[in-house]
């Protein structure tokens, strides 16, 4: 029965991300509540996690292995150069929405009086959704505009403020001399394998040509993230970025086109069981901590404010601001990776994440249904 329902969620997640334009990352969530309230009314606890279970071994590789294939990925759209470029371009606005981060974390630890779930939180709040707001962009025709090179410059900026803090927050077990040998010896592998890249480049286009080339992919991403996370503590979020970035341009999009099958299921995957799971495990979706809600409805207003402010400094026209504004509010994978360190309040993000899609859809909706009156008039 399993498998029947894991080929039905496929089935459904083609579907709406095709046809209806819904982010893969929105519609787990939102398929695993409606499933995770089902099962919790329709069935007996026991045959309930029974079943679960059952799903949740089918998929376990792609639930273990979520964040270093989604890190990869993105390590493959960019080489230390264009990260540094980048960065560069938008350092004001990026150094600017640093301010969410830190005003988050100041709230929180006032009210909460807890370094570790107060730094959680603020990171929930923090990141905007790099998947979806891609996604939204491609949607609009607008990922080679100045908007996109705005937002994509900040979300990168973000995506690498969380690597490092979520790398290190995730470390449970820490031996500094071990960590120091191992990203010694981790630099010098990314050395070889950048010249080996660039020498037998054309060798290895090959390879991943070839029906077999996924496999070389994933067994060196796979075989290194672990083996320097479980031997010298290297956080895996940093080791599999480092890896995605060292392979060359040249190589890039063979890599991520063989990649992009996988980044997804298991991102799905995990998206899907950590909320499911949440959801069983509470047996309600009641929120009680209210004044943490109005506060992260707060500190989604900041968000809008400095991003606006941002993308006037940036040069983003005055009739797009709103716009680029508007997109940054999405959250999604990135908040989902945060509370998964503290699953009790998986509520709290499962608002956060569905409030700010559908308001940002909402809204995306309204300006483009004012700007067609415009022009037919």
């Amino acid at each position: 029965m399993e498998y029947i329902l894991i080929g039905l969620f496929f089935i459904l997640l083609f579907i709406f991300s095709y046809y209806f334009r819904v982010s893969y990352v929105f519609f787990s969530i939102f398929l695993a509540i409606i499933l995770g309230i089902a099962f919790i009314y329709l069935f007996k606890e026991n045959s309930n996690i029974v079943f679960f279970n059952n799903i949740k071994s089918n998929l376990s590789f792609f639930y273990d292995n979520a964040f270093i294939f989604l890190f990869f990925y993105l390590g493959l759209g960019y080489s230390f150069n264009k990260i540094y470029k980048i960065l560069m371009k938008s350092l004001i606005p990026s150094l600017l929405d640093l301010v969410n981060l830190v005003v988050s974390f100041v709230l929180f630890f006032l009210i909460l009086k807890d370094f570790f779930i107060s730094l959680v939180l603020s990171l929930v709040i923090y990141p905007s959704s790099t998947a979806i707001i891609v996604k939204k962009l491609e949607n609009y025709k607008l990922l080679y505009s100045k908007q996109a090179d705005f937002l994509l410059g900040v979300l990168l900026f973000e995506d690498f403020v969380l690597i490092v803090i979520l790398s290190f927050i995730s470390i449970k077990n820490f031996n500094l001399y071990l960590f120091l040998v191992g990203a010694i010896l981790f630099l010098i592998i990314i050395i070889f394998l950048l010249n080996i890249f660039e020498k037998y480049k054309k060798n290895i286009e090959l390879i991943l040509n070839s029906d077999l080339g996924i496999f070389l992919v994933i067994g060196i991403v796979l075989f290194f993230t672990w083996l320097f996370y479980k031997v010298f503590y290297l956080p895996y979020f940093i080791s599999s970025f480092v890896l995605g970035i060292s392979i060359n341009q040249y190589l890039a999009d063979k890599v991520r086109s063989k990649i992009d099958g996988f980044k997804d299921l298991a991102l799905f995957s995990f998206m899907f069981l950590f909320f499911l799971d949440s959801i069983m495990k509470e047996k309600t979706l009641i929120f009680y901590d209210y004044h943490i809600l109005f506060i992260l409805i707060f500190l989604l207003f900041l968000k809008l404010l400095t991003t606006y402010i941002g993308a006037k400094n940036f040069g983003i026209s005055s009739k797009n601001l709103n716009f680029v504004s508007i997109l940054s509010l999405i959250r999604g994978e990135f908040s989902i990776i945060a509370i998964s360190f503290i699953p009790k309040y998986f509520t709290l993000a499962l608002i956060v994440v569905i409030l700010t899609n559908l308001l940002a859809t909402f809204s995306l909706n309204l300006f483009i249904f004012r700007d067609r009156k415009i022009v037919k008039k």
